[in-house]
């Protein structure tokens, strides 16, 4: 997906981080990681994450937010 971007002129990727997205809450720590490093060895920036949250104190909530930021993805959107 990475290299298919970069082709068509891309600079980054918005990732879905949902059920049924390209990363699934539930592996948010190890699958989002795998996605940042596959974006970042052909020059794509880690810039969004979209996501369904809905609460803010939920458990998924906190870990999906805490490992998008150590990744250096810096926005995310709600859809």
């Amino acid at each position: 997906m990475s290299k298919a971007a970069v082709e068509m002129g891309f600079n980054g990727l918005d990732i879905t981080v949902r059920k049924g997205g390209h990363v699934a809450p539930d592996h948010v720590e190890t699958d989002l990681q795998k996605v940042a490093k596959a974006m970042q060895e052909v020059g794509l920036s880690t810039t969004l994450i979209t996501t369904n949250i809905t609460d803010a104190t939920t458990p998924k909530t906190k870990r999906i937010l805490e490992t998008a930021s150590k990744l250096e993805f810096t926005n995310y959107g709600i859809d």
